[in-house]
């Protein structure tokens, strides 16, 4: 299929992503739900053999399932390890090569726990049989015991006696909470009941489980940019000796937060901060395999979640602290250290891509290493030189991959959904810039229909991502993803626009104290230079998004009347308001000034300010479990539209949060996008 001539005259260079092969028909949220899932792999320590989690979904019975299954790095049959109806995670293969822990709720479990099976199979045997339940798995290098992350009161001691504690608190006749910090409800969840995550460690011939944080002051940190806690906020020493976590050093909870590494000796019980000299966040503890030095993650800009990440390494002998590729612009995650203890790996997002790269801890700037696409979890062999990790684009689901660690010979390794992708006809994919704020040219990606005609019209679908300060990548995406919607007979564009993350510090804070603004230009700018390529038609734009995405729905709706219907998904629609939220601490950080001290600074970036503009009909979607954006923001957007007499439908979620993960409820909200598009502007060429 050619790049449409029209775009090349209006847009900058192309990648061209194309499918070749006998498809039958455009992907449906029925496929979506079909597509077995896998989890980032765990390497055997000769590099020989993965074991991941493989998730599928049953949509009428609205349901998931997830067995462990063993892939040969060199590309033989994969091998199924587990079959249960519970849903298991957290694989992790032994240093030595013996096990595969991994956690589940099987039946007769009251949480999850932490289970042990043989790689060659055999029965599963449960470690673990603790009320508060078990997460983030970590093997002692010894392999004799496992570390996990368990949420206790710090007053209590034995499981025993959180266990009752938890049947009292059931018991009890009143439910109210008495509250005295910031930090009391996270995502989608409270922080209420005084419980804390503390690590733990199981012991695999007797069974014995250990808080290893009994009697220290410190927790783990609650708060990241994502819900729950994993392994990655924490980290034990080759040695045995020592324990490095993340912890909120704050007086308050919740109130300027600022996530430090702490290391925890468990021979003697003592703990030190190595980051007090740091106002901002340190988080991602890593012992290097010879133990003699400890790296993290820095930022340096207190109260702000897209601040540059640094890798930071300190000797744990001498003190010596450096930073690595100081200059480097983007940002790390998924640090790991290679077995020599001279090199780090880790993914990093570059303009609209998330690829996979190293450094040496002498060298002056990282290597790419496994380019294309976007690489989710990866591991490296303890012993020997591969590398396994899991990749998808707009185009291709996520799939596992193994390779050498010189990052050639690259390969799949299983083929799950081939029988299922085989039989789907996707659309185009291309990346392009258009100009922006003051015409500066942003990234942009386009989806088009299966067999788009470009001799004909075609209605246009803006997709604004949320965060702000995140992006649309080249990725398999299972809730936005533009391919769906495409198949809708919609021309999708999704614009990264300034804030956006992987084009560098100065671009992510670009929209910083001025939400709106320049986003509204180079959204607006993408859409007119696809009105000018000649195959969208002007009577049928449309525009959609979720979280910030959803701010700029009704903040399009305060500025332009243009766009025929919009999807609005989780909105901010007022904010001095969001001090409701989870994060109210931070808001002055990207706003400029809390609601108290510049109102008008606020307001000015308020949707609200703008309603009486307000003509677009728009579709208000909203889950009663998001605190990060509490469910009002969506209640006021919708009655301030019905008030104004705009048309408006409102879909509210009792039992989902921030993002709609039921299938039966993805289905509905899925339908009911399509349906609210359609009854304005229909999709397909004409």
């Amino acid at each position: 299929m050619a790049l449409p001539s029209p775009l090349m005259r209006t847009a900058g260079v192309c990648l061209l992503l194309v499918r070749v092969s006998a498809q039958t028909h455009p992907l449906t949220v029925t496929d979506l739900w079909a597509v077995q899932r896998v989890s980032g792999p765990s390497l055997s320590p000769d590099g020989r053999q993965a074991v991941i989690s493989l998730t599928s979904y049953n949509l009428d019975e609205n349901s998931s399932a997830g067995d462990l299954w063993v892939l040969d790095s060199q590309g033989a049959a994969p091998r199924q390890l587990t079959q249960h109806s519970s849903r298991e995670g957290d694989a992790t293969w032994s240093p030595d090569g013996q096990w595969i822990a991994f956690t589940a709720q099987r039946d007769g479990d009251e949480a999850t726990q932490v289970y042990l099976i043989s790689p060659t199979g055999g029965e599963a045997r449960r470690l673990t049989q603790l009320a508060t339940g078990a997460s983030g798995l970590r093997w002692f290098p010894k392999s004799q015991r496992l570390a996990f992350i368990s949420w206790v009161w710090p007053d209590l001691k034995t499981p025993e006696e959180n266990a009752q504690r938890l049947k009292e608190r059931a018991a009890a006749k009143s439910k109210g909470v008495i509250i005295d910090d910031l930090g009391y409800r996270y995502w989608d969840h409270w922080l209420t009941d005084g419980r804390v995550a503390h690590v733990h460690a199981v012991d695999l011939i007797s069974g014995t489980v250990t808080d290893l944080m009994s009697g220290s002051p410190w927790s783990l940190w609650r708060f990241d940019t994502s819900p729950g806690l994993s392994a990655d906020f924490y980290d034990l020493a080759p040695d045995e000796q020592e324990l490095a976590f993340v912890a909120d050093s704050a007086a308050v909870s919740g109130l300027n937060s600022n996530a430090d590494i702490l290391t925890w000796n468990l021979r003697d019980q003592t703990a030190r901060n190595l980051t007090t000299n740091n106002p901002a966040d340190d988080t991602d503890p890593r012992y290097s395999p010879d133990g003699r030095t400890l790296a993290w993650l820095r930022t340096e800009k207190p109260g702000f979640y897209a601040d540059r990440k640094r890798i930071t390494l300190r000797d744990r002998t001498s003190g010596t602290v450096q930073t690595l590729a100081g200059n480097w612009d983007f940002s790390p995650a998924d640090l790991t250290w290679a077995p020599d203890s001279r090199r780090l790996w880790f993914t990093a997002e570059d303009r609209a891509r998330n690829p996979l790269w190293s450094l040496g801890v002498d060298e002056l700037a990282p290597k790419l290493m496994v380019e294309g696409g976007t690489v989710g979890g990866f591991a490296l062999s303890e012993r020997g030189q591969t590398l396994a990790f899991v990749r998808s684009t707009l185009t291709e689901v996520p799939r596992v991959f193994a390779a050498t660690t010189a990052g050639t010979e690259i390969r799949p390794i299983e083929a799950f959904n081939a029988k299922l992708t085989a039989d789907w006809n996707l659309g185009l994919a291309i990346t392009t810039n258009f100009p922006g704020w003051n015409s500066r040219p942003v990234q942009s990606w386009v989806v088009y229909p299966p067999n788009f005609n470009p001799a004909l019209k075609w209605p246009l679908l803006q997709m604004v991502h949320g965060g702000p300060h995140g992006a649309w990548r080249d990725e398999f995406h299972f809730r936005w993803n533009p391919q769906v919607f495409a198949a809708q007979g919609y021309v999708v564009v999704g614009v990264n626009f300034h804030g956006s993350t992987g084009f560098g510090q100065d671009f992510v804070e670009a929209s910083l104290k001025r939400y709106g603004e320049k986003e509204l230009a180079d959204v607006e700018g993408a859409t007119d230079a696809l009105l000018k390529s000649g195959y969208i038609d002007p009577q049928r734009l449309t525009a959609a998004g979720g979280s910030f995405g959803g701010y700029m729905m009704a903040w399009l709706n305060g500025h332009t009347d243009r766009y025929r219907a919009h999807v609005c998904h989780a909105l901010v629609y007022d904010w001095p308001a969001m001090m409701a939220s989870d994060f109210p601490d931070t808001l002055n950080v990207v706003l400029g000034a809390f609601p108290w001290e510049d109102p008008q600074l606020l307001d000015q970036q308020s949707p609200l300010t703008y309603a009486k503009n307000f003509k677009t009909p728009t579709l208000v979607i909203h889950g009663e479990l998001d605190y990060r954006v509490p469910v009002t923001q969506g209640f006021q957007y919708y009655n301030t539209l019905k008030v104004l007499g705009v048309p408006a439908r409102l879909l509210y979620f009792p039992n989902q949060n921030h993002w709609i993960l039921k299938p039966q409820d993805s289905k509905l909200w899925f339908e009911e996008f399509f349906a609210w598009l359609a009854r304005y502007a229909p999709g397909g060429g004409r």
